[in-house]
């Protein structure tokens, strides 16, 4: 994604209002009039390379889905899941005094099994909170917990395709 990056926290917009901004490189100029956002700014060119990668065409196993609000993303991936029954992983860091440090993965980490079945979904470029999610046929899921020398802890998922 073109190095965008909000100093601001972003929310989903809520559903009825989402579906009235259109999501597509055909639209662009629609979207940055109702958004207010200058033609050509870095956020207008990091929404346009937003929408190319959610046009691009999937791969061989892979239903992909840009989501715009909190509805759509429970809708999605319930659908693909198959079930209401949802167990959710997220990638969570301990805030840090001293910047960056040297992490180690002190413990085996979970892994799924083959026969899971999971969304993974990661957010993208835009001025507002959107997900880009995706499902791909004999994908691995691990969750991960490392652990800093100054003992802060990193629980990450990372995703094997």
């Amino acid at each position: 994604m073109v190095g965008w990056k909000s100093t601001q926290t972003l929310f989903f917009l809520p559903v009825v209002v989402a579906e009235k901004v259109p999501f597509s490189t055909k639209s662009l100029s629609t979207s940055l009039g109702k958004l207010h956002i200058t033609p050509n700014s870095e956020m207008a060119l990091t929404m346009k390379e937003t929408l190319e990668v959610w046009e691009s065409s999937a791969m061989t196993g892979e239903s992909k889905k840009c989501l715009t609000s909190l509805e759509s993303m429970i809708y999605y991936t319930t659908t693909q899941i198959g079930t209401n029954d949802l167990d959710v992983f997220v990638t969570n860091v301990s805030k840090t005094k001293s910047g960056l440090q040297q992490y180690s993965l002190p413990s085996i980490p979970f892994e799924s099994k083959s026969t899971s079945r999971f969304v993974a979904c990661h957010p993208i470029g835009y001025p507002y909170l959107v997900y880009f999610c995706y499902q791909i046929q004999d994908t691995r899921m691990f969750q991960l917990s490392f652990k800093s020398d100054e003992g802060n802890i990193a629980q990450m998922v990372a995703v094997c395709h």
